[in-house]
């Protein structure tokens, strides 16, 4: 047992004591100004972990890291507040979403390397913000 601890680094033991407090810490905290300091502090983690996956392990430099984490927020948004969905719902299906549109991104993309997917990435970053900045009936704009 004590050969298994032995070969645990450091960045293992902070990182479960960070899930321990990420965790128990909304238990414990009841400021709604920390709490909400630590939901952010948690989906930055996320989207910084999963660029990691993307530019670390890969070496693809895509730029569209924004377009699907901002489908999937309006996606849960308008399930949950329009459809009325639960919330639990609404987070399944926002990723399932943006599983698709990543696809659809992917597949045209597949033979692009360096600058040239950069810039299809880019390009389909910029046409998802300018969907959900100008379509009120989906995104109610700018208030959206």
């Amino acid at each position: 047992m004590r050969e298994k601890f032995r070969t645990w680094n450091r960045e293992k033991v902070i990182g479960i004591f960070l899930l321990a407090f990420a965790l128990i810490g909304p238990l414990v905290i009841h400021q709604n100004y920390i709490i909400h300091l630590m939901v952010m502090c948690a989906i930055y983690a996320g989207l910084a972990c999963s660029m990691n996956i993307i530019l670390g392990y890969t070496g693809l430099f895509s730029l569209a890291h924004a377009a699907f984490w901002g489908i999937g927020a309006y996606t849960s948004g308008i399930l949950v507040g329009k459809l009325g969905f639960p919330i639990w719902v609404g987070v399944l299906l926002s990723g399932v979403v943006a599983c698709i549109f990543g696809m659809i991104i992917a597949i045209p993309s597949l033979n692009l390397r360096g600058d040239y997917l950069a810039i299809v990435t880019l390009g389909f970053g910029q046409i998802v913000r300018l969907i959900e900045l100008n379509e009120q009936w989906l995104t109610n704009g700018a208030m959206g």
